[in-house]
């Protein structure tokens, strides 16, 4: 394993610190060592496929919603014509 050697300075928000120091000290590493361990799990195209399911997943829930509003609809009117139905067999 090659040793570390080399360092980087990196600007972040003090909630980016924070998450940070508490995602390193929940996995019981170094900072260092919760960095570097990020960085070598890191892969770019999984990262722009996980985006992609992101965005299908909320086209998928609208899609639902609509779904679902149109079945309501849907059993409105059924329920409508069942009433109706059942007025014409009473007369």
């Amino acid at each position: 394993m090659e040793t570390a050697t080399e360092r980087t300075t990196v600007l972040m928000t003090p909630t980016e610190k924070k998450t940070l120091e508490a995602n390193a000290r929940q996995t019981g590493v170094s900072i260092g060592e919760y960095v570097r361990q990020s960085v070598a799990a890191y892969d770019p195209q999984q990262a722009e496929e996980l985006a992609q399911l992101g965005v299908l997943a909320k086209e998928l829930i609208a899609g639902n919603s609509h779904a679902s509003a149109a079945l309501d609809t849907a059993l409105v009117e059924v329920a409508a014509m069942r009433r109706q139905l059942s007025r014409g067999r009473a007369v």
